[in-house]
């Protein structure tokens, strides 16, 4: 394998995931901006606003349409190599469909990393940001209270300011050894400052049975391991969950708001599903050995797609079931992967063996 080939075949392919990746990322975008136009112009800032969207919602779009784009793109890229007769030029010259993908290899390495960057460092950056730019939305915000668990506390938020640092409207529910509550403190305002939470206007009512449910002045120190790190994550529960978070809230370095199956699943897939990229350069290498003589290209074509959809739908629901605690994080993350991985392989093998055959007769 020369670095011409690599040149030649990886350049070709990363020019084409490139343009079918940003081709999906916007008709996504364009969807979502059609569901979201109106609370954007709810805001009053203009086109200003609608660009501060863009830029925060495509971390999060890049990653999720990567997969598939590096499907289409290996699969046009196969299907312009046939049509120009190509392919066949370089299989007659001994250059055999494996090397073929291995010269492909660092380009879709490239993109991987890309993938990773995305998933594990921006996006959860911009999914925050967003979640306390859409605060701002007065009519949004109130429908959508903060809810948090802190150990034997259940907290309440109306509305997060500067960064999860003030809090207004807060309702804060202390329960006892039976998870009952027991006491109810309720505050106009909680401000974070020198690593210390106070309440201002805050009354308590005691909740216990046999008790007489007077509220009492409540102002001052909150006693809490809430940080306003954790009030900003809890406001986009279904963000994507960094590497980093989620190894902090298992070995408790983080306050955990959400299932340590969460957590733990969430740090399998920040690995694995830069591997998709892969699985799908090999889902789409089948039309590389298809006849389009025989007509065999378009249904070969299609089958590849498939494959490709079924592994995205597949990964999906196995995700869903390690984070519920259904299954066990490593399986749920890497499942679909390896399994699909090893069907591709097999599959590539069975029409190599195929081909020699033909050659022979």
């Amino acid at each position: 394998m020369t670095p011409t080939l690599v040149r030649h075949l990886g350049g070709r392919f990363l020019a084409i995931a490139t343009g079918t990746v940003l081709l999906l990322a916007a008709l996504v975008l364009i969807l979502d901006l059609l569901d979201t136009a109106e609370d954007i112009l709810a805001m009053h800032k203009g086109a200003g606003g609608f660009a501060y969207y863009i830029v925060m919602r495509l971390p999060s779009i890049v990653p999720e349409v990567l997969p598939l784009g590096v499907l289409l793109a290996a699969l046009f890229m196969f299907a312009s190599l046939m049509r120009h007769s190509e392919l066949i030029a370089m299989r007659a010259a001994g250059i055999s469909i494996a090397q073929m993908l291995i010269a492909i290899l660092p380009a879709v390495t490239l993109i991987a990393l890309v993938h990773y960057g995305l998933s594990d460092t921006l996006r959860p950056n911009a999914e925050r940001r967003l979640a306390q730019w859409w605060n701002e939305n007065e009519e949004r915000a109130a429908e959508k209270p903060v809810w948090l668990k802190v150990d034997d506390t259940i907290v309440e938020v109306g509305r997060v300011r500067e960064g999860g640092r003030r809090l207004e409207n807060v309702k804060i529910y202390r329960r006892d050894a039976n998870d009952a509550v027991s006491f109810v403190t309720v505050a106009d305002r909680a401000s974070y400052d020198n690593r210390r939470w106070a309440l201002q206007d805050a009354t308590l009512a005691d909740w216990r049975r046999g008790e007489i449910s007077t509220p009492r002045p409540a102002d001052g120190d909150w006693q809490t391991r809430l940080r306003p790190r954790d009030v900003v994550a809890a406001m986009t529960p279904d963000a994507n969950i960094s590497a980093g978070t989620a190894y902090e809230a298992l070995v408790g370095k983080r306050l955990a708001i959400a299932a340590p199956s969460v957590y733990a699943t969430a740090l399998q897939r920040a690995f694995s599903q830069p591997a998709s990229d892969f699985v799908m350069l090999l889902l789409a290498a089948p039309l590389a050995f298809a006849n389009w003589r025989s007509g065999s290209g378009g249904r070969v074509f299609l089958l590849s797609l498939g494959a490709g959809l079924l592994f995205i739908l597949t990964d999906g629901v196995v995700a869903t079931l390690g984070r519920s605690g259904l299954l066990h994080p490593v399986p749920a993350a890497w499942g679909p992967t390896v399994l699909f991985a090893l069907l591709a392989l097999a599959a590539l093998h069975r029409l190599q063996g195929t081909g020699r055959a033909r050659k022979v007769s």
